[in-house]
């Protein structure tokens, strides 16, 4: 029996390549024969993939939707079992400033996914958010299937160098790793740390941790904040190693997301893996991603945002109860008044 997955693009550095992979590597070891088909992919993909247009015949498709592709017709047309993982798609207003080549994908894509209703025999989501999307375009069959991740990526040795550079400086390291793009709020990040650390805490610092391919001008952009604020303590990191991600997790003290869209965002699973107590924006899939299991606010306000960073840093008691909740399973409970107060 084959079983084989299509999709736009394969990259090897980010979450749904690396999703794509795991499956082949479950598929194959279970005995099926399994090949990936991409319109295109990166450099160093080029020996995982095979051109869709080469595709001959699968007993199952498994394609995977998050973004608008010239694939789409293929498995439309094709005879036989179907099965669509949606990853969700990033807003195209997000892009048009920056890069409207993707802006346009982005929106082909959406349009792409109201005509596929009655395309596959299953539907996986990634997260309920991205479930309810699915259901309000009258998806029928769907599930949730949650982001398969190979924790054996993060038991590399950690990069020395990059740990010995920061660790026990007597700095606070914030972190936060995802594309660097204007949905993520990088910018949006910084302009919260220089309240931060122009009037709580001096002795931090930031890193940025995400390739910025794609992203046009955004790079350019939040250096332009940093520098602006003459914020000389933010790393921007956009062609991170795995030993170096590693490493900025070992080194951080708090992990905070301001991003705006995520479908499920598989850096707040490797935070809690690596135990950093996390902080984020309550923003689509970002709170069933967490489960409850860390801090989740609603405030824009950057001086609000940043009173949070040192409330959450400095207080032992939360930290652990965020660690502790996340053993157990449980929730974390905080009354408002703390919070409006922090």
């Amino acid at each position: 029996m084959r079983i084989d997955q299509f999709l736009p693009s394969l990259s090897t550095k980010d979450a749904i390549g690396n999703e794509v992979r795991l499956i082949q590597s479950f598929l194959r070891e279970w005995g099926y024969k399994s090949d990936i088909f991409a319109v295109e992919g990166s450099p160093d993909s080029k020996d995982q993939y095979l051109p869709y247009r080469k595709h001959k015949k699968s007993d199952v498709m498994i394609y995977h939707h998050s973004i608008g592709s010239d694939i789409v017709d293929y498995v439309k047309k094709v005879s036989g079992k179907k099965v669509m993982i949606y990853h969700n798609i990033t807003p195209a207003h997000y892009f048009w400033d920056v890069n409207k080549e993707l802006a346009n994908l982005l929106d082909l894509g959406r349009r792409q996914l109201a005509e596929m209703s009655e395309t596959f025999d299953l539907c996986l989501a990634d997260s309920e958010y991205n479930m309810e999307e699915l259901e309000q375009l009258n998806y029928s069959n769907c599930k949730i299937s949650p982001f398969l991740i190979d924790y054996s990526q993060y038991s590399l040795p950690a990069n020395e160098a990059l740990l010995s550079k920061y660790k026990d400086d007597g700095y606070t390291n914030l972190l936060f790793v995802g594309k660097i793009a204007p949905h993520k709020g990088q910018g949006n990040l910084i302009k919260a740390f220089n309240y931060y650390n122009k009037f709580i805490n001096e002795k931090s610092r930031l890193f940025l941790v995400g390739n910025s391919r794609g992203s046009g001008n955004y790079l350019m952009d939040i250096k332009k904040i940093a520098k602006d604020n003459s914020l000389d303590n933010i790393i921007i990191d956009d062609h991170v190693s795995q030993n170096k991600l590693i490493s900025y997790y070992k080194l951080a003290d708090l992990f905070i997301c301001l991003s705006q869209h995520e479908g499920f965002c598989v850096p707040l699973i490797e935070g809690m893996f690596f135990k950093v107590p996390i902080m984020a924006y309550k923003s689509t899939a970002v709170p069933w991603t967490l489960n409850d299991s860390s801090l989740v606010f609603d405030t824009r306000n950057y001086l609000e945002i940043a009173e949070l960073i040192n409330y959450t840093v400095k207080n032992d008691s939360l930290r652990n109860l965020i660690n502790l909740t996340r053993k157990i399973g449980g929730k974390i409970k905080i009354k408002p008044a703390i919070m409006k107060n922090a």
